[in-house]
């Protein structure tokens, strides 16, 4: 071979070398995993390591044109998963309070949303490098053309929030100054009173309750003094009503000159309450006004002598401090 015929002999070999090489790149190309990160708490070094990490995670299960997409929205992020701009599905889990695991949890959700496209093989790869997306089957197709029936699926089984509980439950004290008030006859009863209950919530507290009262005038010289015990049931949070019944024992002690020298009177009584809750060094304040309802007007004989008559309606006052054990 001459040397002009051997020069363009090599020339044209170099062509075709260069002409199939580019090809072949060209066919082996796949499109780059689109990841967006919509996570406005984490540092930019924790989001560049998120992203980093989920790009890997795609490329070595080889899922070309596919989108994850994750938004953090307090208490929630939620990742969702697409491919060919069509969207597959997506998973939600409760964010930890510790933002340092907020990239370990992220990346099991990614896992959980790829896992099975991972598993039905949506892309394969020749022997001689160039990558063939296979289609999936007739039977998984109209799966894949309708995400929102499969996201139900795909959270119960992923999904990591923890099962629901209800408000714990507390037991409290509490203890105060009560008084009540007659309008007839005139007088006035002030004491200290308790409380122990239980919290149920929030919104509800039931409790038994009980007082020790004394009156403030002596009608005919007969002094008296209340006990008062029985239970309630309180409702709401800053401002209350509840709702009770106790048992109410009177005692007369009568001046010098009367025989007995003391006697009881027993009487079922229920009460209506209200009022206002505050914190007050990290436990509540408890003040309230309220009804105290009697059996009903009656006679309180001392010696066949009636002293006083029972009153049937009686207004209450409290103030109560109470704190949970």
């Amino acid at each position: 071979m001459k040397p002009c015929e051997n020069g363009i002999f090599l020339s044209r070999v170099a062509f075709g070398v260069l002409a199939i090489g580019a090809l072949n790149s060209r066919a082996g190309a796949t499109s780059i995993p689109d990841v967006v990160i919509d996570c406005p708490a984490l540092s930019s070094e924790q989001r560049a390591s998120l992203e980093a990490r989920v790009r890997a995670e795609l490329a070595m299960n080889r899922l070309s044109g596919s989108e994850i997409q994750v938004n953090c929205v307090s208490p929630l992020v939620v990742v969702s998963y697409a491919t060919n701009g069509v969207s597959v599905r997506s998973s939600s889990a409760p964010l930890v309070q510790d933002i340092n695991q907020w990239v370990e949890e992220i990346l099991t959700l990614v896992h959980a949303v790829i896992a099975p496209s991972v598993g039905l093989g949506t892309s394969d790869t020749t022997a001689s490098g160039a990558s063939n997306v296979t289609a999936p089957s007739a039977v998984n197709a109209p799966a894949m053309g309708a995400p929102s029936k499969s996201l139900p699926t795909m959270s119960t089984e992923y999904s990591v929030e923890p099962p629901h509980r209800g408000e714990p439950k507390s037991v409290s004290l509490g203890g105060g100054l009560c008084a009540e008030l007659w309008a007839k006859p005139v007088n006035a009863f002030v004491g200290p009173c308790v409380s122990a209950g239980l919290r149920l919530s929030t919104f509800s507290r039931i409790a038994v309750t009980g007082a020790t009262q004394w009156s403030t005038a002596k009608p005919d010289d007969i002094a008296l003094h209340l006990w008062q015990a029985g239970a309630d049931a309180r409702f709401g949070r800053s401002f209350w009503f509840a709702l009770g019944m106790q048992l109410s024992a009177i005692r007369l002690v009568p001046g010098i000159g009367f025989l007995p020298r003391s006697k009881f009177a027993y009487e079922p009584t229920f009460a209506l309450r209200g009022g206002l809750s505050t914190t007050l060094g990290g436990q509540k304040l408890v003040t309230g006004v309220g009804l105290r309802g009697y059996s009903g007007p009656r006679d309180v004989r001392l010696n066949s002598v009636t002293v006083f008559q029972l009153p049937m309606f009686a207004l209450t006052l409290g103030i109560e401090y109470e704190f949970d054990l």
